[in-house]
């Protein structure tokens, strides 16, 4: 098989050798050889060649020396052979080149280039005629007229290949090779606008925001500057949708005919990851009582009206114990008009960079082709250089657009990773209203201050108190609110224990409040066992702590909203709160620390100091207080035990 190429520099390559430019004996022999090429096989007479050949300059005899040349030729393509079975045949009154079990690199195209006309050629056809084209048609003639015309349509007819070929590209998802045709097509052509969308198209969907509308700029500038028009109305629409971060699969079925994403299954698709911790309070057969208020404001606040600047983001905090995870259950039950992923966040991947992130992508965009990337890259994305940071934020921006409307909702956020929350505040900035919500379990002093999502426009908190008593009425237990507070932590215990049905342990319950830390948890219980008010003096002596750090750790408790602030002291926002920590120690520990705590309270001594007594003061008290603190100490020591075990 004899291959000719006449993209790029003459080529002719055959069983046993290969030709190129110079190998024809003259460049009018090689000239003559390429006008019949383009002919492909049809006869061209004598005067035409010799026309394009000399043009005006034609020799005396130009027909001997077109027969001459035609030796030539044969000689080098097929020496020794036949008359007859040359490529180079004589006709009447002219030359034709014999294509017949050839092939000739223009000839493939022109075949496919017709095809592609009827609408008939396909993707693969598309990328093998342009794979064809490694240059300019016979670059090798760059200035002969004869070559000139084929030259300009063969450019045109490549780059409305190309235009096809990332067209086809786009529509079956491959972004990357669309982006390298509409690249390739923008370069042989600056002002194909078509080409100038498929690129910007390209950009978007694989979440380069910033690249798609540089790519509009170049379009617009070089329409504007150099021809003085402005891009169709069909571009700028683009360039809109992009700068509004429409849903990148809505873009590629209005610009490529992909197909709509349209849900394979009949209702919203619901992902749980991790399993919620088991919880009293979170038990399907406890009826979901008092919370009507919150959960009308709840979903209020995630479907915050179209149009608006950034995603709603909705904080939902309480007490432990209030009831959270159960209230974000029946948010999810009820959002069944969107796609929602519900995730607890763990204290044992705090320390992950990007796991929570990682985990909304594995269960938000499951079938992504760009998830496995997405994922190898989160936990060094945030410590690279802002490009980096943009790159990876573009792309997770496009993938969860693809998913909208969804709604993410993260129990125990405060257990979230930095680069998560800082990703997170990037896509809740980002993301219009309309493609989703984030709803966070968590305190409401996580959400505030300098933390990533306390910026974020459209936060709402929602506070979750005690149930009320005409709210327990239903499960008609007497007293059940005077013994509960109101708590349903507590309250799903006693409708537990008077239904026979099997609940958590009160260990089950404790571990919300260990999940505070050791010195916290500890705090809570040495106050659950004092009486009365609680005061920083003689928790401080008790514990062998400073005051001013036991103020601190029992303001933070009252953020956690297990305490209130009690006139000059602190008190347990509920009784059945106090109650559980101060179960946790035997009888005669609470009264020795009981005891203890009499003896610190001798009236005109600590009733009336300072919280923040100063240490030259601390050491004029004495002896006898030195021993007390070291017998407290001890008690404390073996309440730690006790508690802990």
């Amino acid at each position: 098989m004899v291959s000719i190429s006449l993209f790029g520099s003459l080529r002719v390559r055959m069983e046993d050798r290969e030709l190129g430019p110079k190998d024809f004996m003259g460049r009018k022999p090689k000239q003559l050889l390429e006008i019949l090429l383009l002919q492909e096989g049809r006869p061209v007479p004598k005067d035409q060649l010799a026309e394009k050949l000399w043009g005006e300059s034609l020799p005396v005899n130009f027909s001997a020396s077109l027969e001459h040349y035609v030796s030539l030729l044969r000689k080098r393509l097929d020496p020794g052979g036949r008359l007859d079975k040359s490529m180079v045949r004589t006709v009447h009154g002219g030359y034709r080149f014999e294509a017949a079990d050839l092939h000739v690199d223009t000839m493939t195209f022109d075949r496919i280039y017709e095809r592609h006309v009827q609408g008939e050629a396909s993707r693969a056809e598309i990328e093998t005629a342009v794979a064809l084209v490694h240059g300019e048609l016979l670059e090798d003639e760059p200035y002969a007229d004869w070559a000139a015309g084929p030259r300009a349509v063969y450019a045109q007819r490549h780059v409305e290949l190309l235009v096809a070929g990332a067209q086809a590209a786009l529509a079956a998802g491959d972004g990357v090779r669309g982006a390298e045709l509409a690249t390739t097509a923008v370069q042989r052509d600056a002002y194909a606008e078509p080409a100038h969308r498929l690129l910007m198209l390209a950009h978007y969907v694989q979440g380069r925001q910033s690249a798609a509308l540089a790519a509009f700029d170049r379009c617009r500038d070089g329409l504007t500057g150099e021809l003085g028009v402005d891009p169709l109305p069909e571009t700028t629409r683009l360039h809109a949708a992009i700068l509004q971060q429409a849903p990148a699969q809505q873009l590629l079925a209005d610009f490529v005919g992909a197909p709509r994403a349209v849900a394979v299954v009949s209702a919203p698709v619901r992902v749980v990851v991790p399993a919620p911790r088991r919880s009293p309070e979170n038990e399907a057969a406890l009826p979901f009582v008092g919370r009507d208020p919150e959960m009308s404001a709840l979903l209020t606040a995630v479907h915050l009206e179209t149009g608006s600047t950034s995603a709603p983001v909705v904080v939902v905090d309480g007490a432990p114990g209030s009831g959270k995870t159960r209230v974000l259950a029946e948010l999810a039950d009820q959002l069944d008009d969107r796609t929602v992923v519900r995730l607890t966040a763990t204290a044992a991947e705090r320390s992950l960079a990007g796991s929570l992130m990682g985990h909304i992508l594995s269960a938000l965009c499951p079938g992504d082709s760009r998830l496995e990337d997405v994922l190898a890259s989160l936990p060094s994305a945030w410590d690279g250089t802002p490009v980096q940071r943009a790159s990876i934020a573009n792309l997770i921006l496009s993938m969860v657009n693809d998913r909208s409307p969804f709604a993410v909702i993260i129990d125990d956020a405060e257990n979230m990773d930095d680069h998560s929350a800082q990703m997170l505040a990037c896509l809740v900035i980002r993301l219009p209203s309309s493609s989703g919500a984030f709803v966070f379990g968590c305190r409401s002093s996580y959400v505030a201050g300098s933390h990533a999502l306390a910026g974020t426009l459209n936060v709402s908190r929602i506070h979750l108190e005690p149930l009320t008593a005409e709210s327990l009425e239903s499960f008609g237990i007497e007293g059940l609110h005077e013994r509960t507070g109101g708590l349903p932590m507590f309250v799903a215990r006693e409708v537990a224990r008077h239904t026979g049905v099997e609940a958590a342990t009160p260990e089950d319950s404790l571990d919300r409040f260990r999940r505070f830390g050791e010195q916290l948890y500890h705090l809570c219980v040495v106050a659950a066992i004092m009486r009365g008010e609680i005061r920083p003096e003689p928790l401080a002596r008790l514990t062998g702590r400073d005051e001013v750090a036991v103020v601190e750790d029992l303001e933070k408790l009252c953020d956690l909203h297990v305490l209130r602030i009690d006139g000059d002291g602190f008190a347990f926002r509920n009784s059945a709160i106090r109650d559980l920590l101060g179960s946790t120690a035997s009888p005669a520990r609470r009264q020795l620390l009981q005891r203890r705590t009499r003896g610190l309270e001798a009236p005109g001594d600590r009733r009336h100091t300072s919280r923040l007594m100063p240490a030259a003061q601390n050491r004029r008290t004495g002896d006898t207080d030195r021993r007390a603190s070291r017998s407290t100490d001890a008690d404390f020591a073996d309440l730690r035990t006790v508690s802990a075990s």
